[in-house]
């Protein structure tokens, strides 16, 4: 019997947080859960995971909720006798679904529409895939394994918006190799993290790799620690450089692992690394990094204080590889971890991750860029079980939308949603305005001027910026300059050069009030 439920919240602020509401789909099954999570411009929350529809096998799921977490539609893969799966989502800029995961053992990609009917599929090869980017006009990206158990290769595939398949890299040595995730720089290239098996796999590699946007093979690079044993999880792109974090062996205690970041130009050149090894020289593991609109790092992971316990681990590295502040949460728990960070444009950082009270539970801790703890959100599913979040949740304005797993006493592990809301969230117009501060920027999606209005009363002490999705700061102004207070962006970087097509970030700061506005440039 499949359920699905609701559960709304009264929105009173708790530590600057509220759960709005929390979206369950359960089944007979004792292991679905959700994997990813897209919002439309409508707010419509579009996620995807794996349910079971029989109850005995899991299918390839993606689920439409509508902005308050209420049901819409649902569309899974018409396989059966498998244990099939989706990885990842995302709404292309026509407006249509493209997800990508496993059928019966095979890296799939397919797209729906707004009502999740099926546009169309499209097979890659044998596993699985794991990622899915958007690329340049009607393009995306996705990252697939193909081969066998211990004999995997690393597929990076090109694709257009109708399903055609533009090309397919694969990188291939002679053990396993697995793509963790990847990146779209804004110089256009594509970057992978992940490992490469050597040695029958009984070592492997931390493995950074880079692929045009033609499909042609730039560089690799490798790191392989002090005991040959070292993986790469995680991946960012800022300032016109790549860093990754994962964990290298320190050689010491039959092969501890640190927690390790390093930098790389775009050419695929060692800028420096950083190791860290907790109080207890135990695995320490590095699991998510982002590159902040303040041009700092923030990586998340897990320390490990004895051969039981771990807790959550946040570090935060300058452009230089300098550490500015170590962040603990710890409650002591065999799977505590932080799994996923975000840098959101109100300038604080969101770390998601899983924490022991009683049982694991969900957890979403948010710092400030100092590393002073702002609030912490946890939640504990209906069964009081062990609950996880997915490898990446995602920051819409203020909201917050987890993908899960949630334990209910019943039927196991059930698909799950959470979505949370940020009060402290500076980011609307209606706060500038009481303030005696308006800020106006139109249109939206622009193809040859920008308008940027704004008033301060009683000065105008500001600055106003323009960033692109990976975080590079394309062009500054100092308010005190604009007196008129109106300028014109012409969709032109620091030094006068055209920018490319895509998604920008107006960020606009004039003493404790900050805001950000989206825009589009389409030529």
């Amino acid at each position: 019997m499949l359920k699905q439920y609701i559960m709304m919240l009264f929105p009173i602020m708790v530590f600057g947080q509220v759960e709005r509401w929390v979206y369950r789909y359960e089944s007979a099954y004792s292991d679905e859960g959700a994997s990813s999570v897209s919002v439309g411009e409508d707010k419509s929350v579009y996620t995807i995971g794996r349910v079971s529809l029989n109850g005995t096998e899991t299918d390839f799921t993606i689920i439409k909720l509508d902005s308050s977490g209420n049901f819409k539609h649902i569309y899974t893969y018409p396989q059966t006798y498998s244990h099939d799966f989706g990885t990842d989502i995302l709404i292309g800029e026509d407006g249509n679904v493209y997800a990508v995961g496993a059928i019966f053992y095979q890296a799939m990609a397919l797209s729906v529409d707004t009502q999740l009917n099926l546009r169309w599929t499209q097979e890659i090869g044998d596993w699985g895939a794991g990622r899915i980017l958007k690329g340049e006009d009607d393009k995306i990206y996705m990252l697939a394994t193909q081969g066998g158990w211990e004999a995997e290769n690393i597929q990076v595939v090109k694709m257009s918006y109708s399903g055609n398949i533009n090309w397919i890299y694969t990188y291939a040595n002679t053990d396993a190799e697995i793509g963790y995730d990847m990146i779209r720089g804004s110089d256009g290239n594509l970057y992978i993290a992940g490992k490469d098996g050597y040695n029958n796999n009984t070592n492997n590699y931390f493995l950074i790799f880079s692929v045009s946007s033609n499909g042609n093979f730039r560089w690799a690079h490798y790191e392989n620690g002090l005991n040959n044993n070292a993986w790469a999880y995680s991946i960012a792109y800022g300032d016109n450089n790549v860093y990754a974090t994962g964990y290298v062996d320190d050689g010491q205690n039959g092969g501890r692992s640190n927690l390790y970041v390093i930098a790389l130009d775009t050419l695929g050149n060692k800028l420096w690394d950083y190791r860290y090894n907790g109080q207890a020289s135990r695995n320490d593991i590095g699991r998510a990094i982002t590159y902040g609109l303040d041009g700092n790092l923030y990586v998340t992971g897990r320390e490990q204080i004895d051969v039981s316990n771990n807790k959550i681990l946040v570090i935060s590295l300058n452009k230089n590889g300098n550490e500015r502040w170590i962040y603990h949460y710890s409650t002591q728990g065999v799977f505590d971890g932080g799994y996923s960070i975000l840098y959101a444009p109100n300038h604080r950082i969101y770390v998601c991750g899983v924490s022991k009270l009683n049982s694991n539970d969900v957890v979403v801790i948010c710092l400030d860029t100092l590393g002073n703890e702002q609030w912490v959100y946890r939640y504990d599913g209906p069964g009081q079980g062990n609950d996880s979040p997915a490898y990446s949740f995602l920051c819409k304005n203020n909201y917050f939308y987890i993908p899960a797993q949630s334990y209910d006493s019943l039927t196991g592990a059930d698909f799950t949603i959470i979505c949370i809301e940020d009060t402290t969230f500076v980011n609307k117009d209606e706060k500038l305005d009481e303030l005696k501060i308006k800020f106006m920027v139109y249109p939206s999606i622009f193809k040859d001027v920008l308008n940027i209005k704004f008033e301060i009363f009683p000065n105008f002490q500001g600055i106003l910026q323009i960033y692109d999705v990976y975080g590079k700061l394309i062009k500054e102004w100092n308010l005190e300059t604009i007196k008129e207070g109106y300028l014109i962006w012409r969709g032109t970087d620091k030094i006068g050069h055209k920018i490319p097509n895509g998604i920008y970030f107006i960020f606009f700061e004039t003493g404790n009030y900050k805001i950000t506005k989206k825009v589009v440039l389409v030529k």
